[in-house]
C-alpha cells in the first residue's frame, strides 16, 4: 500500500498536540491543531486513556475530516451510534431511521459497532431532525454544528475508540479514513464510481452485494459502492469481507490492485495510519 505525505509543518505539531486542546461543552474536546494520519491518531487515542472525555482533531492530510478518540466502546457510541443508524448504513435500517434511545437496535449497535463515520451531511440532518437527543448527542451536535457554521456540509467525523476494534486500531480507522477520503478528496469519488460501473463486471458486484449484505444496507448503492472501495483499499484487506477480492483468489479478479492502478494514476493515495 503507498504510504501518504503530509507537510513536515503539521508533523512536526503533532507531538504537542494535546497541550493545544480547546475544551467544549461536555465531554467532547476539540484540538485547535491538526495531527497526521500517519503518527498522530495513536496519541490521540492514548491522551483518552483514563478519561471520559471524547477527544477530536482534524487530519492534516485531509481537510475537514476529525477523527474523534473515545477511551470505550461505550462512551463512543453513547454518542455516535444513533447517528450511524440515522445514517442508513446497516442493514434493515434505511437513510432517516429515528429508533429510539434504549430501543433493541440502539442496544445491539452500543456493543457491537466498532467505529462510525458520519459526513457532515448527516450530522446536520439528524441535528434538524433529532428533537430529543441524549446528553452525549448533544455534546458531539454542539462542537460539530460550529464547524458546520464555517465548512457547510464538507465535513466528515470518524468515531473510534480505544479497544473496540475486532482487529488492530490502525486498521479500523485506516477503514474509516478511507469513507471519509472517498467523500472529500477531490477526483477519488468520480475513479471508485466508475471503477463499480465500468471495470467490475455484473458477477464481481452481486457477489460483493451478498457479501456485504448482512452487515450494511446494500440496498443503498453509494452505501454499496462506499463500502466496497474501503474494504478493498484498506490496510489489511486480505483479512476481511472482501479478501477474495484483495487478494485474487479463487479465480476471482484482484480487484484491489485494479483499483489502486486506477488511484494511482490520478495521484491519489488511499490514506493509511502507521502508528
Amino acid at each position: 500500500m503507498p504510504r501518504s505525505r503530509m507537510p513536515g509543518l503539521a508533523r512536526s505539531l503533532t507531538p504537542f498536540l494535546l497541550l493545544l486542546c480547546v475544551p467544549c461543552r461536555g465531554g467532547v474536546v476539540l484540538s485547535s491543531a491538526p495531527i497526521s494520519v500517519e503518527n498522530g491518531i495513536g496519541p490521540l487515542l492514548a491522551s483518552v486513556a483514563d478519561r471520559d472525555e471524547t477527544r477530536c482533531a482534524e487530519l492534516a492530510e485531509l481537510p475537514g475530516a476529525f477523527v474523534c478518540c473515545s477511551r470505550n466502546k461505550a462512551l463512543m457510541n453513547r454518542a455516535f451510534s444513533r447517528m450511524s443508524i440515522f445514517m442508513g448504513g446497516l442493514a434493515k435500517w434505511p437513510h432517516g431511521s429515528l429508533p429510539a434511545d434504549g430501543s433493541p437496535i440502539v442496544k445491539w449497535a452500543r456493543d457491537a459497532v466498532q467505529g462510525n463515520n458520519l459526513p457532515g451531511r448527516v450530522l446536520i440532518d439528524f441535528a434538524a431532525k433529532q428533537t430529543r437527543p441524549t446528553r452525549a448527542e448533544q455534546e458531539v451536535l454542539d462542537v460539530f454544528g460550529k464547524v458546520a457554521k464555517t465548512r457547510g456540509e464538507n465535513f466528515y467525523v470518524i468515531a473510534i475508540a480505544s479497544g473496540a476494534a475486532v482487529a488492530p486500531y490502525k486498521v479500523a480507522v485506516s477503514h474509516e479514513i478511507l469513507h471519509a477520503q472517498y467523500l472529500l478528496s477531490p477526483g477519488m469519488k468520480p475513479i471508485v464510481d466508475r471503477f463499480w460501473k465500468e471495470t467490475m463486471t455484473g458477477d464481481e458486484r452481486r457477489e460483493i452485494y451478498s457479501l456485504l449484505k448482512g452487515s450494511y444496507n446494500v440496498d443503498d448503492d453509494a452505501i454499496l459502492i462506499d463500502e466496497t472501495q474501503a474494504f478493498l483499499l484498506m490496510d489489511g484487506a486480505e483479512n476481511f469481507q472482501l479478501r477474495k477480492f484483495a487478494l485474487g483468489d479463487a479465480g476471482r479478479r484482484d480487484l484491489r490492485s485494479l483499483l489502486l492502478r486506477g488511484l494511482e494514476a490520478a495521484r491519489i493515495t488511499p490514506l493509511q495510519v502507521l502508528q
